[in-house]
């Protein structure tokens, strides 16, 4: 469900600069915003919106802005944690959500949301807890208004007999708080005659619709539905005439179609409406029902696809009684009662596969959905509930043999109603690629903000289907005097970073950039997806409430910040079961000492790395240590080391990309079992299988020998098949078994130590002989005691 607010926002971002631009700051640091005030207004006016959190009022450039219909007319600051924007929303300015971010000289903001609503703008008006003390407000009403801990907030509306009234409120979808708001609605008598707490299509939100069975005064009640809230818990409750049905069907169709949908769940009653599906818009798109009496605060979402409907047919209940439908095609149903169990027939080939997707609760459907597949003789194939994480199932089937075959839906606890509403698309298994920004900080979703003159970088994740060898990730869409570097990803990895780089004089500006990936081979063609998660609202165990899906990627150019840093690129390799240390560099403008944090960015496969180091306050330089395992990944490996600071804020930049070799170690070593004598003396031999050549000699150094063991230093030639160790044992030599013994293997290439360490020897230190007399005399003893 966490792609509802991405099926609702098919747009692309729009840039709009402020008329007045404030001067740069001097200081840095990246701007956080907080909260909108108010967040929401009328299309068709204009609206003074003042922008709050940390440093957004420093230098505010831009409202990068992912929908059509709202312009910037102005953009001022107030203070260093506030900027007042005047917007004007045009009259065709798309309802619901729009997604927005501030660009400041110092960086670009968190996402924040503007609710765009048809109705006229009020505000709550306390005390309004009892029923006596209700606010008066007409219908057709947008109130904006804060449940506060244990409030109940009472509007009271005048109904005429047999008038709809629909209310809806927006509460967790505003993305501030936990706030799980419920709503109510009494009759003139004070009787509730209609409830609601969570609804699909709204998500944790709620909404209602009922026909007033009396005219009189009805009121309409607003509480957490935990009875708690908070001084952060605000709303905007829609309270009008306007449709609200609650599901679509069919809830999807074809590119340019001109779609018959029923608007079902509206108390109203039933209605049906042609809808032209847009030639161009993507797989999700949202409607917002309307009349002559308004528009559906919260859009109701459908497929468009190009693949056929297959609706059913009734009665579908049976194996006996199936629904024919192509192999291509959406099987749509309802599973109208509690029970019901739809059917649909539909012809396959062997070596054919066909990919089941249920699209139900995805759509703000109740279902439940389960897809089963059933040969004519009614023996089941593949079955599925939920896909991966998603509320919705989905199967790949591979018919065994040419035929017909049977898909059933049912809901999983086989409850049923008239909104039950699915859309099952078989379509042929499709080579994509879904692309994802990883996130630098845990439930921060990750921008691309680049200082002029410098450079800054993500970690892209490229989850493949159906994919399989090398591929390019791809920038495009970037501001001017912007680039972008990325290494090819091989086909036995996922993970690949891209680093970013500003021209000095590259423009102040803001936008989203287009992010995806090309074979490197032409033969083997494939898709490409992005989605990137913004966390809005997290329940308990961090599950993500309300969340918006972007299917483009924000970028920002900033003023430059004073430090540039550098990777000094290895010449030698990293070997397996050896250790390295990677060099950072920092340039620093005259008057800027402070400390900056490196860290790398990512690990290739079988290295890990010391991500606790900083270039201390006044010095250039620091190393990030790095060590390889036995079965570190062998190859070439670009890396990327990034950099924070504390400036007034937290400042971002990298490192250029260079090329870590991965190699296997210049030789073998076994370690054999050795046993000394206290106070004595021995030899450590351990063979050695040659098999890169190296140059010079490598120095071999026993590790781990036991207390009052010692061995010196000893070097060998790369033709060397031994290294003999003398071992010089004290007379307090530690007694017993050793098991510990490694050897730590040194030598120069490209004038760079190459370290490695292996090897789980044993030594055994043994307390001396005693003498022939002194154990017969022992012996003696023994016999007379």
């Amino acid at each position: 469900m966490a792609d509802r607010l991405r099926a609702f926002a098919p747009w692309r971002a729009t840039i709009i600069a402020c008329l007045c631009l404030a001067a740069a700051a001097a200081d840095a640091g990246e701007p956080r915003l907080d909260l909108l005030e108010p967040q929401g207004a009328q299309r068709g006016t204009t609206v003074s919106v003042d922008l709050v959190g940390p440093r957004v009022g420093k230098s505010p450039l831009h409202l990068l802005l992912e929908r059509p219909g709202v312009e910037v007319l102005r953009l001022e600051p107030v203070d260093g944690n506030r900027v007042r924007a005047e917007l004007q929303l045009a009259d065709d300015c798309p309802l619901g959500i729009h997604p927005l971010r501030v660009h400041t000289g110092t960086g670009l903001s968190n996402l924040r949301t503007l609710h765009v609503g048809a109705l006229a703008e009020a505000n709550e008006a306390e005390p309004n807890d009892a029923a006596e003390q209700a606010q008066e407000i007409a219908l057709d009403t947008v109130v904006n208004g804060v449940v506060k801990a244990a409030d109940v907030d009472r509007y009271a509306v005048q109904l005429a007999e047999g008038e709809r009234l629909s209310v809806e409120i927006e509460a967790m979808r505003l993305g501030r708080t936990f706030f799980d708001a419920a709503i109510a609605v009494l009759d003139p008598a004070g009787e509730q005659i209609a409830f609601c707490d969570d609804a699909g299509p709204a998500r944790q939100d709620a909404m209602l619709s009922l026909v007033a069975p009396a005219a009189g005064r009805y009121t309409v009640v607003v509480h957490d539905a935990a009875m708690q809230g908070n001084d952060q818990s605000s709303y905007r409750l829609h309270v009008g005439r306007f449709p609200r049905p609650t599901a679509a069907y069919p809830p999807g169709g074809q590119p340019g179609e001109q779609l018959e949908v029923r608007w079902l769940g509206d108390a109203a009653g039933e209605r049906t409406e042609t809808i032209t599906l847009p030639a161009d818009a993507g797989p999700d798109y949202g409607v917002h029902p309307a009349d002559d009496r308004g528009a559906s605060p919260t859009p109701l979402p459908l497929r468009v696809v190009e693949i056929p409907n297959a609706l059913e047919a009734e009665p579908n209940d049976n194996r006996e009684q199936p629904t024919a439908m192509p192999t291509i095609a959406a099987a749509t149903g309802v599973i109208g009662t509690p029970g019901d169990l739809d059917h649909f027939r539909f012809p396959a080939k062997k070596g054919q596969a066909i990919d089941f997707r249920m699209y139900a609760q995805q759509l703000g459907s109740p279902l439940d959905g389960i897809v089963r597949i059933y040969n004519l003789d009614g023996r089941q194939l593949a079955a599925n509930d939920d896909d991966r994480g998603k509320p919705d199932s989905y199967l790949r089937f591979n018919p065994p043999e040419d035929g017909e075959y049977l898909l059933r839906v049912e809901d999983r606890i086989n409850q049923g109603g008239p909104e039950y509403v699915y859309r099952v698309e078989a379509t042929r298994p499709a080579p994509v690629v879904d692309l994802r920004l990883d996130e630098l900080q845990r439930y921060v979703s990750q921008t691309v903000v680049v200082p002029r003159g410098n450079r800054t970088v993500v970690m892209v994740t490229a989850s493949r289907r159906d994919v399989g060898g090398p591929l390019q990730v791809q920038a495009a869409g970037l501001p001017a005097g912007v680039t972008a570097t990325a290494p090819e990803l091989p086909g036995n990895f996922n993970r690949v970073p891209i680093v970013f780089e500003a021209a000095p004089d590259a423009e102040l500006t803001a936008g989203l950039w287009t992010i995806g990936a090309t074979p490197l081979d032409e033969n083997k063609p494939f898709a490409t997806r992005f989605e990137q998660q913004t966390w809005l609202v997290r329940g308990r165990n961090n599950v993500p409430m309300w969340d918006y899906y972007a299917d483009a990627p924000p970028i920002a150019v900033t003023e430059a910040v004073p430090f540039r840093l550098r990777l000094v690129e290895p010449k030698a390799p990293l070997v397996q079961n050896g250790s390295k240390d990677l060099q950072v560099t920092a340039e620093r403008d005259e008057g800027f000492d402070g400390a900056i944090r490196v860290r790398m960015l990512y690990n290739p496969p079988g290295i890990s790395a010391n991500n606790s180091r900083s270039i201390p306050q006044g010095k250039s330089d620091a190393v990030v240590p790095i060590t390889a395992s036995g079965n570190a990944a062998v190859g070439e490996w670009p890396v990327v080391v990034w950099g924070e600071a504390g400036i007034d804020g937290r400042i971002v930049t990298s490192t250029q990309l260079v090329t870590l070799r991965v190699a296997p170690g210049h030789m073998g070593l076994t370690f054999p079992t050795v046993a000394v004598t206290q106070g004595g003396a021995g030899e450590y031999v351990v063979p050695l299988e040659q098999r890169t050549p190296f140059a010079g000699a490598a120095k071999l150094e026993l590790l781990g020998l036991p207390p009052g063991v010692t061995a010196p230093v000893v070097e060998v030639t790369s033709d060397a098949t031994e290294a003999k160790f003398p071992l010089t044992v004290a007379a307090d030599a530690r007694v017993g078994r050793h098991r510990s013994i490694m050897c730590r293997v040194t030598l120069t290439e490209a004038d760079e130590p190459v370290v490695q360490t292996v090897g789980r020897g044993e030594v055994r230190v043994d307390p001396p002989p005693q003498p022939p007399q002194a154990t017969a005399t022992a012996a003696q003893e023994g016999r007379n005691s």
